[in-house]
Parts: C-alpha cells; structure tokens; sequence
C-alpha cells in the first residue's frame, strides 16, 4: 500500500514522468537541457530514458505536452517486498513528438496504453525499475 501511495504521490499528482515513453516527457520537451530523474529512475531505466533524448537532441525533434497516468493499482509484490508492479493505463493523448518540420512523428500510435511499472526500494527509496505491457494493452 504505501508503494501505491508513493506512485501516486511522486508520479501522479506531481507529474514526474514515468517509463521509457513518459519518463522523457519533461527532457523530450528541451533535449539539450534533459531532466535528472536519478531521484525516481534505476541507472537500467535512466540508460532507457537517456538514449531517446540523445536521439531527439541530435535530430531537433522535441515532445509536446506530457502523459498522464490514470487508475494506478498494484498487481503484484516480490516474496522479499522490494519489488512491486504497478499497472497504470498512460494517455498520451495530449502529447505530439514533433520534427523540426512540425510533423506529428507518432500521430498514428496508439494514444493510451495500459503499463506495468516494476518498482524496486533501492536503500530505502522506491524508484522504478522496468515497465512491460500485458497482452491486450487497451485501456
């Protein structure tokens, strides 16, 4: 439960972004200046976040507007407690990943997705850890 709490607090209502797709919402928006999400991100998740913000900064493409993640619930605890999946559906219905054209680059792509976040408590701080999609992703 408090995991769940954390994910909402930390995630939800303060807008940090999550995962390979929404954790480079905040960086993708400036890819010359990215965000350190070393706070919220295991070093395997920050190279996932780093390897799009290196590629949109060398491209000039840049993201507008940020995902938002909705109905968070923990759908499964490691034997050991330190590991919790988290699924969550992302919208990014309000989000356009743009060339230096103005082209919508992902405006065929499905606009919402559910997500399974793995978060781990790492020397007592929770920070996700992977993200995965079940078999049906709809939401």
């Amino acid at each position: 439960k408090d995991v769940l709490i954390w994910f909402h607090v930390v995630v939800v209502t303060s807008g940090v972004p999550l995962s390979s797709r929404t954790c480079t919402a905040a960086a993708l928006s400036d890819p010359g200046n990215p965000a350190d999400l070393s706070g919220v991100l295991t070093d395997g998740e920050l190279d996932s976040y780093e390897a799009p913000a290196d590629e949109f900064a060398s491209t000039g493409v840049h993201q507008n507007g940020a995902p938002t993640i909705e109905n968070p619930g923990i759908v499964g605890v490691s034997d050991d407690g330190a590991t919790v999946s988290v699924q969550a559906c992302v919208d990014s219905s309000s989000v356009q990943v743009l060339d230096d054209q103005g082209t919508d680059l992902h405006a065929s792509q499905p606009k919402r997705s559910l997500t399974i976040f793995m978060l781990t408590n790492s020397n007592g701080s929770w920070k996700i850890s992977g993200e995965s999609f079940p078999d049906d992703p709809t939401c």
